[in-house]
Order: C-alpha cells, then structure tokens, then sequence
C-alpha cells in the first residue's frame, strides 16, 4: 500500500488532483458564501427589531451589515480577477494576433512537401 501511495504521488497525478480538489472546494465554498449572505440579507430584511441585544443594538441589523460587508468584499475579489485575467487574455490574443500577422514562414506554413 505505501508503494502505491508513492507511485501515485511520484507519477504527479495525485497532486494535480489534489490541487484540483482544493481548487474545486475554494469556489464552491466563494459562492456558497455569496448566495448564503444574499439570502440571509433578503429573508431578514424586514425583521422586527431586538433593541435587548449587547449595547441596546439589533442582533439581526448587524448580522445583516456583517453579511453586506461580506458581499462587498467578495463582489470586489471578483471584479479585479476578472479585470486581470480580461487583461492577460486581451494581451496574449493581441500577441497571437501579432505572431501570426508577421507570417513566420516555414515549409509547413507554406506546405511544401519534402519527399521525393
């Protein structure tokens, strides 16, 4: 059994789909955590205040700017990754673009058979 545990893990397979996994869970668990805090914000929007709480303040009013607050912050993870990565697609397909505009000529672009 342990050689197979490191035939698997020296091949480099088993950490790739380890790291897939982990990568899977992180945006499950990014976007459980949007609608949750969306949903808890919409059920509770219209709640009866509790002004017993600590400090006289609204338990659910605060857990309702936490889930906000929540909201911000992802909301603006979310846009400068996807700003970044318009960015890098936007320059790797202009540099495609370029590449293949300079017409790199070789005898397989040109296709030129080589055989007698």
């Amino acid at each position: 059994m342990c050689r197979e545990t490191m035939s698997v893990s020296a091949n480099g397979t088993g950490k790739r789909s380890a790291v897939r996994l982990m990568a899977l869970a992180a945006c499950v668990l990014f976007t459980a955590a949007m609608f949750l805090s969306s949903f808890y914000i919409l059920t509770h929007a219209d709640h009866t205040h509790d002004h017993d709480g600590l400090g006289g303040g609204c338990a659910t009013c605060i857990r309702i700017q936490a889930a906000e607050s929540l909201l911000k912050q992802l909301s603006t993870a979310v846009v400068t990754v996807a700003v970044i990565f318009g960015g890098l697609f936007g320059i790797f397909f202009s540099l495609k673009t370029c590449a293949s505009l300079s017409g790199f000529l070789t005898l397989v672009t040109l296709k030129i058979r080589l055989n007698n």
